[in-house]
């Protein structure tokens, strides 16, 4: 069956964001769009809440929606959160059970409508196919988890950036999608974790 993907596609580009926009605004403006592009992905509460919303239901393959089979998928990356700082939540894990991940603080925050707008509640499979037909493509890191790539060239990466995608990865995030990686994930080994954190 061929999917109608075009009205997911978002409306802008991240790297396009960071290098136009949000490159001239402030540490707690960019701390702000961070939260919403990356951490409100792992954030238990939107995912529940947009389930909710959403009925269960999917259009675009005619399947129902799996709490634990989708991922929040960005329709526009073009927002800030209310907040400037963020919660940590606890995502143990057999080998780390007193891991923590950075969320959105998404539970009390009487904006979220805006938020709600701007994603949407999708199949990790289908999410692959969606930035599969745009200008980016999707690597699987993991057995469920994808790491989004730009086709187009990147400038180079701001030192700060650098050390908050390694330090997601050390904790066993996935810094593109917000995804847990899977317990058998390389980034889950301790070794590779004390490598991360040198």
């Amino acid at each position: 069956m061929k999917l109608n993907l075009e009205h997911l596609k978002p409306v802008n580009e991240i790297l396009q964001l960071r290098n136009d926009i949000f490159s001239k605004e402030s540490e707690p403006e960019n701390t702000k769009w961070r939260i919403f592009k990356s951490y409100i992905c792992r954030t238990s509460f939107m995912v529940e809440h947009h389930y909710f919303i959403q009925k269960g239901a999917y259009l675009l393959c005619n399947k129902r929606l799996g709490k634990n089979k989708t991922v929040i998928h960005h329709l526009n990356y073009d927002h800030l959160c209310k907040y400037d700082y963020f919660l940590r939540e606890k995502k143990p894990t057999a080998k780390r059970p007193e891991r923590t991940v950075q969320i959105a603080r998404c539970k009390n925050c009487d904006n979220k409508q805006e938020c709600v707008n701007k994603i949407s509640l999708v199949h990790k499979r289908c999410h692959h196919l969606i930035h599969k037909n745009e200008n980016t493509k999707i690597r699987k890191s993991g057995k469920n988890d994808e790491v989004q790539l730009p086709l187009f060239g990147e400038s180079k990466m701001e030192s700060q950036r650098a050390k908050e995608i390694i330090q997601l990865l050390a904790d066993g995030v996935n810094p593109i999608t917000g995804e847990e990686f899977p317990p058998d994930s390389p980034y889950n080994n301790p070794e590779i974790i004390r490598a991360f954190l040198q």
